[in-house]
């Protein structure tokens, strides 16, 4: 009984310190590149709430955060000059709000390196991603190449 409120009590602690994660080695840059829908580079200039659709709920909507992003290089996607990353951070209609454990944490004016999934239209990422803080990219950054400029919006 002690050994099992034991192990309750590591496993909660864990938890709320946001380390605990089941998430895989997402492998090296390459292998990442081809099984995103976008890669990019940017710098967090805003936060915003807009309604969508909540995934757990079909046919409810939920305000969801989103963070808008300055891009400055692409390497892969229809990506322009800026993009939009939803998180999983969700106002419910109940008054409740949800978030992954998982969910990618940006900070406003930081850049970051990219690796973003789902429709070209409402990308996301997680922590279980390469995505990371740009400066701390180097590898990544040396293995993708120079990229490209992002697309202007006609």
């Amino acid at each position: 009984m002690i050994t099992l409120l034991l192990a309750i009590a590591l496993t909660t602690s864990a938890g709320a310190r946001g380390t605990v994660f089941d998430c895989r080695d997402p492998g090296p840059p390459a292998s990442s590149l081809r099984a995103a829908t976008a890669v990019f580079s940017g710098k967090v200039i805003g936060f915003d709430y807009v309604t969508d659709n909540d995934e757990m709920a079909p046919g409810q909507f939920v305000q969801r955060l989103t963070v808008r992003i300055a891009v400055e290089r692409v390497w892969k996607g229809d990506v322009y000059r800026e993009a939009t990353m939803y998180t999983s951070e969700a106002f419910l209609p109940n008054g409740l709000s949800r978030v992954m454990e998982e969910d990618f944490h940006f900070q406003d004016q930081k850049e970051y390196l990219i690796y973003a999934f789902d429709k070209p239209d409402h990308l996301s990422t997680t922590q279980c991603t390469r995505t990371r803080d740009l400066s701390k990219a180097s590898d990544d950054l040396k293995e993708l190449g120079p990229g490209h400029e992002p697309n202007v919006r006609k």
